[in-house]
């Protein structure tokens, strides 16, 4: 396609999104007539309020209750590739049917369920995707204080252009699978509760082509292949209705299939130890707040990570119809470049709910993210990214919901690259990538 074609299209596009506003906008007359809902329930936000006529019914099947869905969502991007400059732009359709079964036995419980996401792009067919994630969840009631959790996913999924771990360059997204089965043993003691949990998943990542002097190359992924192990135990104690405190340790284990193509083995273990306390004051100011310390050993060659984490969830019910949010985190994550031993992720978001009507939520806020790579003797990797988003969700009814979104997003990428022969200065390098993303969703659902 010409950069005529594709600006004509673009420009397109937007009139087609600005017509499909000014519609969202009209359908939202009715709602002036609507009555105003009560406050939500104690320990809930506007966003969890439940609306039992606007909530999917199921349809009773045996001993299940079965709740099928359809979702469209088009979105217009004018970055998809997130580039510093020369950025392209395209509409996407992403079609998502799913369905979840929920026993509803006196004892026991059985939850399983199935969502597809069918990503089709208008201009660049090579982005198409086709997601999937299949998961069961099961509790064996053993006695009143003792229960026994068993979860599975087998999911495939692909890596945004966006991210860094993607291959920058490649013809196609990275596709990847990852399988996984959790189980957990819950015991309670009056107010205090023993939790002992382990996890098992198993990711595969598939190969991929990418253009080097006009001659298709496959990128090798099979040195991002493995299996991982978590092991852990954590303790809560109710202090009182509204005051809970807990306490987890945990360990992990990361065994990947081969070196890397650079002769790296990526193979580590670690451990993580984290204290925290949940609240609830008066229904008005809820939050979760840990703090806690990771360490990974590497077996060859890649440098060893300690760091302290912690987590912060605070809600804060203003009024009966408004709930201001504020969460940041700081977390450890795998990587699949060859240099370095992973990632520190520190992301803070702010968010405002407000409930117009009982079926109309409008949400605005802005949130930062931080990936600074670690394990690196001299180079430097940093990812920063700014954004800010609108959101409304109108529910026609119980079958019939629509959502209209922006979002404006300022990624940035900074690498410093110390002297290495036959180079005779360092490289220091920066780069800048803004999107403006457009979206809308139709969802039906029984």
């Amino acid at each position: 396609m010409t950069i005529i074609q594709t600006k004509w299209y673009g420009n397109y596009l937007k009139k087609v999104a600005g017509i499909g506003a000014s519609v969202f906008c009209l359908l939202l007359i009715p709602t002036l007539a609507m009555a105003v809902d009560a406050p939500p329930k104690r320990g809930q936000t506007i966003q969890q309020k439940y609306h039992p006529e606007l909530e999917p019914a199921g349809i009773p099947v045996s001993s299940f209750t079965v709740f099928p869905t359809l979702t469209y969502e088009g979105e217009f991007n004018d970055n998809i590739f997130s580039r510093a400059s020369n950025p392209v732009g395209d509409y996407i359709s992403v079609i998502s049917p799913s369905v979840k079964a929920q026993s509803d036995w006196g004892k026991h419980a059985l939850n399983l369920s199935a969502d597809v996401d069918i990503g089709r792009y208008a201009i660049f067919s090579e982005e198409e995707y086709e997601d999937w994630i299949f998961k069961s969840n099961g509790r064996i009631d053993i006695r009143n204080n003792i229960q026994l959790f068993i979860d599975g996913r087998y999911k495939q999924k692909h890596e945004a252009r966006s991210s860094l771990e993607d291959n920058r360059g490649a013809n196609e997204p990275t596709v990847f699978t990852e399988g996984a089965v959790f189980t957990r043993y819950k015991h309670g003691f009056g107010r205090l509760f023993l939790n002992m949990d382990f996890e098992f998943s198993r990711k595969n990542y598939d190969d991929v082509n990418r253009l080097v002097n006009g001659v298709s190359r496959s990128v090798n992924n099979d040195d991002r292949d493995r299996n991982e192990y978590t092991l852990g135990l954590t303790s809560n104690f109710e202090i009182d209705p509204s005051h809970a405190a807990y306490f987890r340790v945990s360990g992990n284990l990361r065994d990947y299939d081969t070196l890397q193509d650079s002769g790296l083995n990526r193979s580590s273990d670690g451990f993580e130890i984290t204290t925290g306390m949940i609240f609830d004051y008066g229904g008005l100011i809820l939050g979760d707040i840990s703090v806690g310390y990771r360490t990974q050993n590497y077996k060859h060659q890649l440098v060893d990570i300690s760091e302290p984490l912690y987590n912060i969830e605070l809600d804060w019910n203003v009024t009966a119809l408004t709930t201001i949010s504020f969460d940041s985190e700081r977390s450890y994550n795998e990587t699949g470049r060859l240099e370095f031993s992973g990632f520190l992720t520190t992301y803070n978001v702010f968010s405002v709910s407000h409930e117009l009507r009982r079926n109309f939520l409008v949400q605005f806020g802005f949130d930062h993210l931080d990936n600074e790579y670690k394990g690196h003797l001299s180079d430097r990797l940093n990812e920063e990214s700014y954004s800010g988003f609108i959101e409304m969700i109108y529910k026609f009814n119980r079958y019939l919901h629509t959502a209209l979104s922006y979002r404006y997003f300022d990624q940035g990428i900074t690498r410093f690259t110390p002297v290495r022969p036959p180079a005779t200065s360092a490289v220091n390098s920066s780069a800048s990538a803004v999107s403006n993303v457009l979206f809308f969703q139709i969802k039906t659902q029984f």
